[in-house]
């Protein structure tokens, strides 16, 4: 309901953004609206719908289009669990907890006699949205100790006791964080560098690689004032909606077919998220069926996530460019976004003058696009160009089909992916 809503919206608007990156938008927005109130068995104990979604891009892939339109409609709805446009660690737990900067509850002046874990213990539990545009902003430049904590905070089920020397203990009402925020390529790598790639925090990240349309509205349309008053009164609804989850007995046999038989990403570099894809899986079936204002998660609300979150993690590999440690991921990153761009293969001279002055010679563009062959991110074909030929560059797509299986049926996603990628 919720997102053929969304779609019609984006449909008559025609947004420079990508329909992919909107949609995620919206899911990541549905999940915090679902705080923990919705919540699926598993085991002893539950699955809940938080989020950790990061959209990667190009800084004219309108990433802050996509965020800021759902912000304000949730705003709209009457939600406000919005965290500050900056924190520290100390002053995001503190805002959790409820408590100022000296660690008084908001409101009192006066802490004599007052037992705080009494005063907090009465809430079960303190949902919070970091919803940023630009989440360099928010995190910082490789902030190990933030990102750790807020790992930690992704699939806690207790209050969180937060103690530092000097300061008084913070104790915070079972955490239920959601994150949507947006970055380029180049600011994701400063935020988290190689050595923090082993960080319980990344293998919690969905790593959205958002794309430029090419699509330019000089006079970009209001939203259709029906349509926008429908998905408000559906987001005003789902800061109600309640219960516990519960497969249906059809969807209950796919996700344990499917779980047994998942064979991995393609991309190793993801190793750490494959150990949560399934959690990741379950948030997203509970959120499909939520956006129909159901508990109840059908074949096809399993169907759909799976399509969704497997065509994301088919192109994650493209936010993290060329990541690694050596010295010339930033040049590969301007070379992958250059050829992203171009509409036929580009020789060496070709792609040699944007990046001459990060380089010593071309000896030294020869041999970083080979390892980027030898990393299957680029291929070569023959280029004729007068009567010579040459070794032309282009991306290497492996066909989105190849990912296809009995479980995953990208026809699904029909007006929120490129239609070209699923012919």
């Amino acid at each position: 309901m919720l997102i053929d809503l969304y779609l019609k919206v984006l449909g008559e608007s025609n947004t420079e953004c990508s329909e992919f990156a909107h949609v995620w938008s919206m899911v990541s927005a549905v999940g915090a609206l679902l705080e923990r109130r919705v919540k699926l068995p598993f085991g002893d104990n539950y699955v809940v719908p938080n989020q950790y979604v990061m959209l990667v891009g190009p800084p004219g892939a309108r990433k802050s289009t996509a965020i800021k339109q759902v912000m304000r409609l949730m705003e709209e709805a009457g939600y406000t669990k919005f965290a500050a446009d900056k924190a520290t660690v100390q002053s995001l737990w503190r805002d959790l907890a409820g408590l100022d900067e000296f660690g008084n509850p908001k409101g009192t002046t006066d802490l004599a006699g007052i037992d705080l874990e009494d005063l907090l213990g009465a809430k079960e539990y303190t949902p919070l949205f970091i919803c940023r545009d630009e989440m360099a902003d928010f995190l910082g430049d490789a902030n190990l100790e933030f990102v750790r904590n807020l790992g930690t905070m992704w699939d806690i089920d207790r209050p969180y006791d937060y103690r530092v020397k000097g300061a008084a203990p913070v104790v915070i009402p079972t955490p239920t964080i959601n994150l949507l925020g947006g970055t380029t390529p180049s600011q994701y790598h400063k935020m988290f560098p190689p050595e923090m790639e082993g960080q319980g925090f990344l293998s919690r990240l969905i790593r959205v690689a958002v794309r430029e349309t090419g699509r330019r509205i000089p006079d970009p349309p209001k939203m259709n004032p029906e349509l926008r008053a429908q998905i408000v009164s559906v987001m005003e609804r789902l800061q109600v909606l309640s219960g516990e989850a519960k497969l249906s007995s059809e969807a209950n046999e796919l996700r344990k077919q499917q779980y047994i038989s998942w064979k991995g990403l393609r991309d190793k570099r993801f190793v750490t998220y494959e150990t949560r894809r399934y959690t990741h899986l379950m948030k997203l079936c509970i959120i499909k069926a939520a956006c129909s204002l159901r508990l109840n998660i059908e074949e096809e609300d399993f169907r759909w996530a799976n399509a969704f979150l497997s065509y994301t993690e088919f192109h994650m590999g493209a936010t993290q460019g060329f990541y690694g440690k050596g010295d010339s991921g930033d040049v590969a990153g301007i070379l992958l976004a250059i050829l992203e761009k171009a509409d036929r293969p580009l020789i060496l001279p070709e792609l040699y003058k944007p990046v001459a002055m990060h380089m010593k010679g071309m000896a030294e563009l020869h041999q970083l696009l080979d390892s980027m062959m030898k990393a299957d991110m680029v291929q070569t074909v023959k280029v004729k160009n007068g009567n010579d030929m040459f070794s032309g560059f282009m991306l290497k797509r492996p066909p989105l089909r190849e990912t296809e299986d009995e479980f995953t049926d990208y026809t699904l996603l029909r007006g929120i992916i490129p239609i070209e990628e699923l012919m």
